[in-house]
């Protein structure tokens, strides 16, 4: 079929199919590059936006940190005064021989002073070793008005309760207790810690009972030892409530990526002290409430590191600090969800994929308009290249048919392949002119001749039936001879009979000699008119 096809489609098809080929490899590229930029955009956005969220969580870790700590420090600070003050009480006391009741009146004061100043803190309270204030506890025996226990240790608490201040005083019992609290560390450590380890304590969460209603609160405790001459006397503290820290875990975390990031308060042991996102959840073991990912947790705030965590579907830093110094670290986490950190990632992503599917779309639209527009140039173009040959293939069909006139020529004035076939045509033309113009003339020349030819033929016919008449009457005449004279009359019909054959033959000749005329006439009036046509093809 294929063989069937004009050479002007058959450019046009294959000129197409390549076109549309290298059209389409265009297209495919320019859609493939287009694909993996938009994929190199995504991916470096998406890497870029989570480093800088990374940074940003970190960042407001710290903040928070630095927050907590600050709480901490305020609370700390508190009791630092207050320490320095009690001890300036006891030496002031025993230079100006001031009366011991006197002076566990003065220091119950000075503690609810600075508890009536710090509205924030749960309980101040003191305790002193016995006999370690003035040696006279034995004259205070169950004195509630001086602080004083049972053993007559000043052993005074200053809480709220319902709104109100509330002064108690520390029984033996609370201070010697051993049970153990949630932490896994016996009851009386706020008292047993700073006393033994002679150093400021913070003390991991726990649940204790205030005030006359006896309501559990889970709380933390600031303890320090009160040190004279490097002997510990006694014990001050300050006790801060875990609600404090979680109000401030949310009111913090109202403010992190809107609301969607969750924060948590850890303490050293693994307890959570604040959980923005779940109140309930205070007092826990993150252990408990996180199982393997806490204990990455717990394994950063003990390596003192901070570092943002991926875990599941969250995106977690961890921040340890110190909330007092040489306390063991606790820490702060900021939890957000993958979706929210990549949730401008996507709108990008979103964004990019609009752009590529319109982008695609003009792609196409020009790609097929600019294929169109080369398949009618290749068809123009194809019709220019063939006109020619066609051109010349009607001149070989009219001269092949008889009806050529071979002095026209053709005109192409490009000097290109069809322009030398069309050269060459041409100088074709010029030498089978003349020499179809001297077949002319030699076909006239055979004319006259044959025309000779057929006049002598002609004549000798007609004396041959001149003769073969006279030799038939000489032949009659013999048969009335005599029987001397037969075998003169037998030799005149033998050459009768002779003459009838030489007249056959004679009228032989002239049958052939005419049609003979009659085709060199017919090529002698072809050929005059092919060269009697003097009109040049354009």
């Amino acid at each position: 079929m294929f063989d069937s096809l004009s050479i002007r489609l058959k450019i046009v098809l294959l000129s197409g199919l390549c076109l549309l080929g290298v059209v389409a490899l265009i297209v495919g590229m320019n859609l493939y590059q287009s694909q993996q930029n938009n994929q190199l955009v995504n991916t470096s956005s998406t890497r870029m936006l989570t480093a800088g969220v990374e940074e940003l969580l970190q960042a407001k870790a710290a903040d928070q940190a630095v927050r907590v700590q600050k709480t901490f420090g305020e609370s700390n600070l508190v009791i630092t005064a207050l320490a320095d003050q009690v001890r300036d009480l006891r030496d002031m006391a025993s230079k100006r021989g001031l009366e011991a009741a006197a002076l566990r009146e003065e220091l119950n004061h000075s503690l609810k002073t600075a508890f009536e100043r710090n509205p924030k803190v749960l309980g101040i309270w003191l305790a002193y070793e016995p006999n370690a204030l003035d040696g006279k506890d034995s004259e205070f025996l169950n004195d509630a008005a001086r602080a004083s226990n049972e053993r007559g240790r000043f052993a005074t608490y200053w809480s709220r309760s319902g709104g109100q201040q509330l002064n108690t005083v520390m029984v033996e019992d609370d201070l010697t207790k051993t049970t153990l609290n949630l932490s896994g560390t016996p009851y009386n450590v706020w008292y047993t810690c700073p006393r033994d380890s002679r150093r400021t304590c913070l003390l991991d969460p726990y649940a204790d009972t205030i005030g006359e209603d006896k309501k559990q609160v889970l709380m933390t405790t600031i303890s320090q030892p009160l040190l004279v001459d490097g002997k510990v006397i006694g014990v001050i503290g300050v006790d801060i409530a875990l609600d404090s820290l979680q109000a401030a875990a949310g009111e913090s975390q109202r403010f992190l990526f809107n609301g969607a990031g969750h924060m948590m308060i850890v303490a050293g042991s693994g307890l959570l002290a604040a959980v923005g996102a779940d109140a309930s959840q205070v007092g826990k073991n993150i252990n408990e409430t996180l199982g393997a990912q806490g204990k990455d947790i717990l394994a950063l705030l003990a390596g003192n590191q901070n570092k943002v965590l991926q875990q599941g579907e969250l995106i977690r830093a961890v921040y340890p600090f110190s909330p007092i110094a040489d306390a063991k670290p606790w820490g702060v986490t900021i939890d957000l969800p993958q979706q929210v950190l990549l949730a401008d990632s996507v709108k990008l992503q979103g964004l990019l994929d609009e752009a590529q599917t319109s982008g695609t779309v003009k792609t196409v639209l020009v790609a097929v308009g600019a294929g169109l527009l080369g398949l009618l140039l290749i068809w123009l173009s194809a019709s220019g290249v063939t006109r020619p040959i066609n051109s010349v293939a009607q001149m070989l069909k009219a001269i092949a048919s008889g009806d050529g006139d071979l002095t026209q020529r053709l005109d192409y004035s490009k000097k290109d392949e069809l322009g030398e076939l069309v050269g060459w045509f041409n100088r074709f033309l010029d030498k089978l002119q003349p020499t179809i113009a001297q077949i002319k003339q030699s076909i006239t020349e055979a004319r006259g001749t044959a025309d000779q030819s057929s006049e002598i033929a002609r004549q000798t016919s007609e004396g041959m039936q001149v003769q073969f008449r006279e030799i038939d009457q000489v032949a009659t005449a013999s048969n009335e001879m005599s029987a001397t004279a037969h075998d003169v009359a037998n030799s005149a019909s033998n050459a009768a009979q002779a003459a009838r054959g030489a007249d056959q033959s004679a009228k032989e000749g002239m049958t052939i000699i005419e049609r003979s005329t009659r085709d060199i006439s017919l090529l002698a009036d072809e050929v005059s008119k092919a060269v009697g046509k003097s009109k040049p093809w354009r």
